[in-house]
């Protein structure tokens, strides 16, 4: 992806720092669903860096929220995870996005069935999580 391209990203938030001018989110990337929402069942594809000016409240940005950003590819930088060396992609975090979590830590399923016979029918309802 060519740096200065819009995108849309998401995923699971692994740590916060803020500077004095901005804040940088350190993202475990996800695919996102039709909605925009981090898909945190699916496989994770990696890590990116978004780049928000202003300060972003660590309480509230913490880690394991499920966050979509938009912005645009600023470049890569190099880092570490775990010791290891590794490239992130750096964004811009334009348009930040934090979602909730059901208390299961995933989301509800919910189903209508309707029967009938000669005997009579009926209506059930489900919620599966």
């Amino acid at each position: 992806m060519p740096q200065g391209e819009p995108l849309h990203w998401g995923g699971s938030i692994v740590s916060v720092r803020n500077e004095a001018e901005r804040t940088v989110v350190e993202v475990l990337s996800y695919p996102l669903d039709a909605d925009g929402r981090p898909d945190l069942a699916a496989r994770p594809r990696g890590r990116f860096l978004v780049d928000h000016a202003g300060f972003l409240e660590p309480n509230e940005y913490r880690s394991g929220r499920a966050l979509s950003v938009r912005g645009r590819l600023l470049g890569y930088q190099d880092g570490e995870v775990g010791g290891a060396p590794y490239r992130y992609p750096a964004v811009s975090g334009d348009q930040l996005k934090l979602w909730s979590i059901p208390a299961s830590g995933r989301t509800p399923r919910v189903g209508v069935g309707v029967s009938g016979g000669s005997h009579g029918g009926g209506v059930g309802i489900s919620i599966g999580f």
